[in-house]
């Protein structure tokens, strides 16, 4: 993607996400790590009319405060101190910094990243948004940042995705209790709305919750997956069983997280959240996301 003759840039190109928002948005991709804070060098931007930031790992096993925090932080520091002024950066952030709520939440609701399954990951998430807050402001940055809730669709590793490649081996995970709501984000609503903000250029510092325009329970999930696979048998996963063992896992400070309890429970979380914000900011129109194009087409 080229604006004004220069270039969009993704930076954590080496992910997952990242690569697939390489050859989506037609963007140049540049591959970071940051093994030590203290670490000044520049990347080599080359002046890109806008930056999308999705670097920083995801929810992992063997990572911990220290990992995210460097990581996190680290990356987007040095991406901030390489931007010129008057550039457009497009921080990707996560719905974790919400934490587990059970609620609705809007652009306005306070965060509890210690909430959150996996409270290391939410806190880094949390603190590279505000430390790009005043960054960009100090610098004279424009600055975009999406809260992405969990990203499925093809080309994607999600618990969605799992839960199919399991019941197409033959045994399908039924989630309860079924009135559970899973508020997700598909792939193409997520590129869609990267290509609608690198034309609207800098929203603000306020940050925008990116989700379908839609929620759906665990028994219209199990459902779904019981039409593809009617043969394969079917385990109950009890998720706020799996939550209240994460939450004492996560107070036994020198254990790590195991990552399948952790995505468990973080499928517990039942949040919704409020698109409409977004969708407004970007000019994207709801219908072409619904459910039939988008949960319901990912599933069939």
């Amino acid at each position: 993607m080229v604006q004004d003759g220069r270039e969009t840039i993704v930076v954590g190109a080496d992910g997952t996400l990242g690569s697939l928002l390489v050859q989506r948005l037609g963007a140049r991709g540049v591959t970071i790590r940051c093994k030590d804070m203290t670490r000044d060098e520049p990347l080599a931007l080359e002046s890109p009319a806008t930056v999308i930031n999705a670097a920083g790992p995801r929810a992992r096993p063997g990572l911990g405060w220290a990992d995210y925090f460097r990581e996190h932080l680290g990356t987007s520091r040095a991406i901030i101190r390489s931007i010129k002024a008057g550039s457009h950066l497009i921080h990707l952030s996560s719905t974790a910094v919400f934490g587990a709520r059970g609620v609705k939440l809007d652009v306005d609701s306070p965060e509890s990243p210690l909430l959150f399954p996996m409270p290391a990951y939410a806190g880094a998430k949390y603190a590279a948004e505000l430390a790009m807050r005043g960054w960009c402001a100090e610098r004279g940055i424009g600055l975009t940042i999406f809260r992405l809730s969990m990203v499925y669709g093809k080309g994607i590793d999600s618990a969605l995705e799992s839960m199919r490649k399991m019941a197409a081996r033959g045994l399908r995970l039924a989630l309860k209790p079924e009135s559970l709501r899973q508020h997700l984000l598909n792939i193409e609503l997520l590129v869609h709305g990267l290509m609608q903000s690198c034309r609207c250029g800098p929203l603000g510092p306020r940050a925008l919750t990116l989700a379908d325009p839609f929620s759906v329970t665990n028994s219209e999930i199990n459902d779904a997956i019981s039409r593809l696979y009617p043969k394969a048998i079917s385990v109950s996963v009890p998720l706020g069983c799996f939550a209240k063992l994460s939450k004492r896992w996560n107070c036994m400070s020198e254990f790590r997280i195991t990552m399948p309890l952790a995505s468990l429970a973080v499928l517990a979380i039942d949040n919704e959240f409020a698109w409409q914000p977004a969708f407004q900011s970007l000019g994207i129109d709801p219908a072409e996301f619904d459910r039939k194009h988008a949960l319901d087409r990912y599933l069939s």
